[in-house]
C-alpha cells in the first residue's frame, strides 16, 4: 500500500480550503510593515498584537522522527475571537516543508477536547479542519532562532467576531524530507497534555494502528517551538497582565526631591508558563518618556501564577515641576502587551537633598532579570530627544536607510537587534552634530525576519522595528 499517497490525499480531502473568515472580510488589512511597526500612521488605529504559544522561550530538543510527507500540526487556543498576523517557528537545521494554517477539526474536538493530543498513533481522526491558508513552501533559513513561517502573507480571523467567542486553530507543516527538524520545548514539569500533533506515512511504517496522535511518547512531553502573533480587535486580554498601585495617593514630591512607594502585581491567566519582560518608564511633564527606571527584567511565571512586589521610586530634586505619568509594562521588550500606571506631581524644581539625586528604584527583588542603569535627569536632558526616527524602505532587501534628527549635538549609538535581543549590527557609534542624519543598514548576511533598531542620543532612546524580506 502506498501510505504516502493515501495520507496526502486524506489530508487534502479532510481540510477544505479557505473555509474561515479572512481579516479583510470584516475590516481593512494594512501592509505588514504597518501591522508589525505599530508606531507609524496612528490613524490606522491598529490593535496590539500578542504571542500565542504552547512553549516557553527555551528549546531543549529537536524532533528527529518523520520523513517526506509527515505532518506536524500545533493547536493553539486564543482567549477570544482574534486576528492572526503572522507565525514564527524555530528549526534545528535547514530543509524544506509546506506550511499551512487551519481550524481544529470537529471530529478531533469531539474525541479530544481542548486540542490535547492522545499518545502517538492513537487518533483515528485528523486534527486538521477547514483551512485558513493554502500550502506554502517553507525553507529553514536561520536554524536555532525564531524565523517567520511562510503562510503567504495572509491575515485571518479565528472565532466568532459577533459574539467574541474563541475557537481552537492550528498551524502545521508537511515535511519535504528528513529535514528540517523543528526545535521543541520540554513541558513535562507543568503539564500532562500536549497540543503538538504528528501524523503521516511514518506512523504505519512503524506499525502504529492509527495515522495521528501526539508527537510525545512516554513520560517526556514536548511542544514545538512555534508562536502565532494575534490581536483581539473585539476585546480580549493578553496572557500576562500588570497592575501598578500607588501607596497613599495622591503623590506630591517636594522641590528638593523625594520618593514614593507602590506595589507591582503581575498575573499569568493561562495554564502554561509564560516568559516575558517587565519594565517601568516615566513620562515627563513635557510629554517625553524617560527610562526604563526599572528593567527590562526577563521573568517567567508558572501557569496561573502571580507575582507581587513592593518597590520605592526616588525622584530627584533636579526633575522639572509638573505632572508625571508612572507606567509599568509587560511584553517582549520593547513591544508592549499590557500596561498600568498612575500620576504623581513634582511641586517645583529645586536642589537635591541628600540621597535624592537620581531616579533609583529599590525594594523587593525580582528573581530573574537584569537591571539597566539609567542616568539622572534634568530639564536639559529632554532637549536631547531625537525629533525624528524612521527607516526606508521597510520591509527591505537587503539594505535600508535609517534616518534621525537631533535637536542638539550628542553622542549617538544606533544598533540593530534580532527579536531575541542579540545585537546584529552597530550602525552608528559616535558624536553627531545637531541636524538630520542618515545611515545605511545592510542585512545581506542576515536571515529574513523582524529586527529592532534602537537609537540612543544623550539620555534618551527610541526603538522601532524593521522587516527584512529576502
Amino acid at each position: 500500500m502506498n501510505h504516502t499517497l493515501n495520507f496526502v490525499a486524506a489530508l487534502l480531502l479532510t481540510a477544505p480550503m479557505a473555509a474561515g473568515l479572512f481579516a479583510s472580510d470584516l475590516y481593512p488589512v494594512y501592509s505588514k510593515v504597518i501591522a508589525n511597526e505599530q508606531l507609524i500612521a496612528p490613524e490606522y488605529n491598529l490593535d496590539t498584537i500578542y504571542p500565542l504559544q504552547n512553549c516557553d522561550s527555551t528549546a531543549e530538543y529537536y524532533l528527529g522522527s518523520g520523513a517526506a510527507n509527515d505532518t506536524f500540526f500545533m493547536v493553539l487556543e486564543p482567549l477570544a475571537a482574534c486576528s492572526v498576523y503572522y507565525v514564527e517557528i524555530q528549526w534545528n537545521d535547514s530543509g524544506n516543508a509546506m506550511a499551512f494554517a487551519a481550524d481544529y477539526s470537529a471530529a478531533a474536538e469531539a474525541m479530544f477536547p481542548a486540542g490535547y493530543a492522545p499518545s502517538r498513533g492513537e487518533s483515528p481522526v485528523s486534527p486538521i479542519g477547514a483551512w485558513f491558508t493554502g500550502l506554502y513552501p517553507e525553507a529553514s533559513s536561520n536554524p536555532g532562532n525564531w524565523e517567520l513561517l511562510n503562510l503567504g502573507g495572509s491575515e485571518w480571523i479565528v472565532g466568532n467576531p459577533m459574539t467574541n467567542e474563541p475557537a481552537l486553530f492550528g498551524v502545521g507543516f508537511i515535511k519535504g524530507g528528513a529535514q528540517p527538524h523543528p526545535l521543541a520545548d520540554d513541558v513535562t514539569a507543568w503539564t500532562d497534555s500536549i497540543r503538538t500533533w504528528f501524523g503521516g506515512p511514518w506512523m504505519p511504517a512503524h506499525n502504529y494502528h492509527y495515522p495521528w496522535g501526539g508527537y510525545s511518547s512516554g513520560a517526556t512531553k514536548i511542544e514545538v517551538m512555534l508562536r502565532a502573533w494575534v490581536s483581539y480587535p473585539w476585546g480580549g486580554n493578553p496572557n500576562i497582565t500588570i497592575s501598578l498601585i500607588p501607596v497613599n495617593p495622591p503623590i506630591q514630591i517636594p522641590p528638593s526631591g523625594g520618593s514614593f512607594n507602590f506595589t507591582v502585581e503581575i498575573a499569568n491567566s493561562v495554564q502554561s508558563p509564560q516568559t516575558f519582560d517587565a519594565w517601568i518608564s516615566v513620562q515627563l511633564p513635557g510629554g517625553s518618556w524617560y527610562g526604563p527606571v526599572l528593567g527590562p527584567a526577563n521573568l517567567t511565571l508558572p501557569g496561573q501564577g502571580t507575582l507581587t512586589r513592593v518597590r520605592t521610586q526616588n525622584v530627584p530634586g533636579s526633575a522639572p515641576a509638573g505632572i508625571y505619568t508612572y507606567r509599568g509594562y509587560v511584553g517582549d521588550y520593547p513591544a508592549k502587551w499590557d500596561s498600568s500606571g498612575f500620576i504623581f506631581t513634582k511641586l517645583a524644581a529645586g536642589g537635591s537633598s541628600p540621597g535624592s539625586d537620581n531616579w533609583a528604584n529599590t525594594g523587593d527583588e525580582f528573581e530573574v532579570g537584569a537591571r539597566r542603569a539609567v542616568p539622572a535627569i534634568g530639564e536639559g536632558a529632554a532637549r536631547c530627544a531625537p525629533t525624528h526616527l524612521s527607516c526606508a524602505p521597510n520591509p527591505f532587501n537587503p539594505k535600508t536607510v535609517l534616518s534621525y534628527q537631533l535637536p542638539v549635538a550628542s553622542f549617538v549609538n544606533l544598533t540593530v537587534y534580532d527579536i531575541s535581543g542579540r545585537s546584529v549590527a552597530t550602525v552608528v557609534d559616535g558624536w553627531r552634530e545637531a541636524g538630520s542624519h542618515e545611515a545605511t543598514f545592510d542585512g545581506s548576511n542576515l536571515a529574513s525576519g523582524i529586527y529592532v533598531y534602537r537609537l540612543e542620543a544623550g539620555n534618551f532612546s527610541a526603538v522601532k522595528k524593521l522587516i527584512l524580506l529576502k
